[in-house]
């Protein structure tokens, strides 16, 4: 993947987060506690059963590929929590730029106390070591980042 598209993706994916949480959480709750209609409804050329039909959405690629992304994610959640210097400010910074979006990425800098710089390149590793979660980089593929750096 070049440059721009695996940041812009990384950075779609940490935006969608909370949402897509929430979607696939509700997706599968309605699939788990959904009543039967109370008469059958025939239609041709398709499934009537709303069960089913919501049972086949959670085997499509698409809602595996978003349970890939969120896993990815929480794997990515996880390796922050287990850093040990400046992992409580990341966290924070993660959290107020992409999940609950109420600042900038110079704006959560100044809540936090931290230069500007920092929080860019705080910002530019979380987003290189959510796509190596996700697996966009080849081993041979050479990426900007140094691989001692670390969260």
């Amino acid at each position: 993947m070049t440059n721009i598209s695996w940041r812009r993706d990384a950075k779609n994916i940490l935006y969608n987060y909370p949402e897509n949480l929430r979607y696939l959480k509700s997706l599968e709750q309605d699939l788990i506690f959904a009543q039967s209609p109370h008469r059958e409804v025939r239609r041709r050329g398709g499934i009537s059963d709303p069960t089913a039909v919501k049972g086949m959405m959670l085997d499509k690629g698409e809602i595996k590929a978003l349970k890939e992304q969120l896993a990815a994610v929480g794997r990515l959640l996880e390796r922050l929590d287990s850093a040990r210097r400046d992992a409580k400010y990341k966290r924070l910074l993660l959290e107020m730029v992409y999940f609950r979006r109420s600042h900038s990425l110079y704006g959560a800098a100044a809540y936090l106390g931290i230069p500007e710089r920092t929080a860019h390149r705080w910002n530019a590793k979380i987003l290189h070591a959510l796509a190596e979660e996700l697996g966009y980089f080849d081993e041979d593929e050479q990426s900007y980042l140094p691989h001692h750096t670390r969260l």
